[in-house]
């Protein structure tokens, strides 16, 4: 199979990828339970709860894929933030999206901001996606989601589908270090110098995530 950055050199934009990659994953095994699960995320009240355009980003001291602990309030000094936050380096559309963020950082470094990646993943599984993808952003582990329940966007995966997960080789106990079978809702937020969340993209269809141009247009009207 192509690379994420393969399929977005030919689709054209990270929304054209992402439909294609969905696309491609209609059928299979346990398409009645993986659609039966989609629904259940997309008709939830998780994207009512989650931090809105206008409040506050919560303060967090998180580790880097090197150990080292960045805060929000140091790289709020330095200028505005773009924070993903994403599943894991397992799930084919948040390899996408952090493919076409790395695109961004070029004009995003230009406007003066700083993109930070943010997953549940721990220890090797968090750098294993940083190197995956060749990211040269900052790259941050989130234990037991305690960042994403912050900002209102965990969720514990139903049972049914924790059993199908791991048929597929994806057993999140190894991955996160903890047995909870919890994940952040992906989401993408435009942090200004003060902490204040200018722009918020959540939406539990994990099929949809925010695009690179959408934050870029509100970095350049900070």
């Amino acid at each position: 199979m192509s690379t994420p950055e393969d399929q977005l050199t030919a689709a054209g934009s990270l929304a054209a990828a992402l439909a294609a990659r969905a696309a491609a994953s209609t059928g299979g095994a346990h398409a009645d339970q993986r659609a039966a699960f989609l629904q259940w995320l997309t008709t939830s009240s998780i994207a009512s709860r989650a931090l809105q355009a206008g409040e506050q980003f919560p303060a967090f001291v998180l580790p880097d894929t090197n150990g080292q602990m960045v805060a929000l309030a140091d790289v709020l000094r330095l200028g505005p933030a773009v924070i993903l936050f994403y599943r894991g380096g397992w799930c084919p559309f948040c390899s996408l999206a952090l493919a076409a963020m790395q695109r961004a950082v070029p004009e995003i470094t230009r406007l003066g901001a700083r993109v930070l990646a943010i997953g549940p993943d721990v220890g090797p599984a968090s750098a294993d996606t940083a190197r995956a993808r060749r990211l040269t952003f900052t790259v941050l582990s989130d234990p037991e989601n305690g960042l994403a329940l912050a900002c209102g966007l965990m969720f514990r995966m139903p049972d049914a589908m924790q059993d199908i997960y791991r048929l597929s080789g994806i057993d999140m106990t190894q991955l996160h270090g903890n047995s909870t079978w919890t994940l952040p809702v992906p989401a993408g937020f435009v942090v200004d110098t003060q902490g204040i969340v200018r722009f918020a993209h959540v939406d539990p269809d994990y099929r949809r995530r925010l695009e690179p141009e959408a934050a870029l247009t509100v970095l350049r009207g900070l």
